[in-house]
């Protein structure tokens, strides 16, 4: 195999407005500063011929291209972000894109492709965590091969983050990815030389969007910091003593830097040993109690306080348990907040619902 180690490694920042690609190139070096992680830059001019000019970049793989959509300041060049975007999901090369035109992107990245914010302070951060996280998983790869054979991405990302248990929740993410970039198929199909080596390659790409852009999206066997207080039916409002409180249950793998993160199964661990310790059951005191009042009921013991309330005129904040992202609101299993699932949600986030209001008012006219 060849090496295609730390010594290579680099990010790749397109843009081709000078003063924008000085503030993300200084932003982006400073969050990786110490990771042995390079910067390298391209501001794309007319006489570049676009795509030789971006084929010679991307000879030597970068761990994540990042690229600003409009590139037509300096005069056309043949290319534009959605271009570029295209070119890297057909040379499996992790891709980010943003624009500082309003409107121009949606919110809602494809499947492989990361949206950032325009500011580069903001988005420093998320690339270095993207890069990261990438090269974490292909280092991984790469030091236990026999991976690659032991059958879906899912179950390959569960070994790699010494959770194997939770292989089959995570294989219920992977419905999004089957139409996701045909080109890889194509790619495994004209391999030539070091199969290894595409094969982590892909590898690599398949697993670290599956994870970031589904699992750590939608909650299910882990929770973003909103879908957190969401599971104990409290305040999004971040909370220092709950985060101490649950402390054993974080993430701490690939893209956790942007988290936190929680692991679904370890809280429960927590409020289960809690709960005996302080001699506490669901429903002792109230029949009708549900487990998103138990799970807060229980924090609220070993802290010693009541924790806020989120906000909702159903339940006056008193359920949740699961998370709308499309609202991004904690609801609860109640018929009247939320529905279980849609073709908005992967099947495996099991801790995700879509809020009755906006489902109905929007599901059937898309045809959903």
């Amino acid at each position: 195999m060849t090496d295609i180690g730390a010594e290579r490694d680099f990010v790749l920042l397109i843009d081709d407005e000078e003063t924008q690609m000085k503030r993300l190139t200084d932003a982006v070096e400073a969050a990786l500063a110490g990771t042995g992680v390079a910067v390298r830059c391209w501001m794309p001019r007319p006489e570049d011929k676009g795509l030789e000019r971006l084929e010679a970049l991307t000879a030597e793989k970068p761990l994540l291209a990042v690229t600003d959509y409009d590139l037509t300041r300096g005069g056309k060049t043949g290319l534009f972000g959605f271009s570029i975007v295209a070119f890297a999901q057909k040379e499996a090369i992790p891709v980010g894109d943003y624009s500082r035109q309003l409107g121009a992107l949606t919110d809602e990245p494809d499947v492989f492709e990361f949206r950032l914010p325009d500011n580069a302070d903001q988005a420093a951060p998320i690339i270095a965590s993207v890069a990261l996280g990438f090269r974490w998983i292909r280092d991984q790869l790469l030091a236990k091969l026999e991976l690659l054979d032991d059958g879906s991405p899912a179950s390959l990302l569960a070994d790699l983050l010494g959770q194997p248990d939770v292989g089959s929740a995570f294989s219920l993410y992977s419905s999004r990815l089957t139409s996701g970039n045909s080109a890889l198929i194509q790619m495994l199909r004209n391999a030539t030389g070091h199969r290894d080596e595409v094969r982590v390659r892909i590898a690599s790409y398949v697993a670290g969007h599956l994870l970031f852009n589904s699992i750590m999206r939608y909650p299910g066997p882990i929770l973003h910091s909103d879908a957190l207080h969401a599971y104990f039916a409290t305040s999004p409002t971040p909370d220092a003593e709950l985060d101490s409180l649950l402390a054993a249950s974080k993430y701490d793998g690939p893209f956790s830097a942007i988290g936190p993160f929680y692991w679904q199964t370890k809280i429960d661990d927590i409020i289960e040993k809690l709960a005996v310790k302080k001699e506490l059951s669901l429903g002792q005191h109230d029949p009708d109690e549900t487990f998103d009042q138990f799970r807060r009921r229980v924090a609220e013991i070993a802290l010693n306080r009541q924790m806020e309330r989120h906000d909702c005129a159903r339940c006056g904040g008193e359920r949740g348990g699961y998370w709308c992202p499309l609202t991004k609101r904690p609801v609860c299993d109640r018929s009247d907040c939320s529905v279980p699932s849609s073709s908005w949600i992967p099947e495996g986030a099991y801790l995700t619902r879509v809020e009755c209001d906006f489902y109905e008012e929007w599901a059937t006219l898309i045809g959903l």
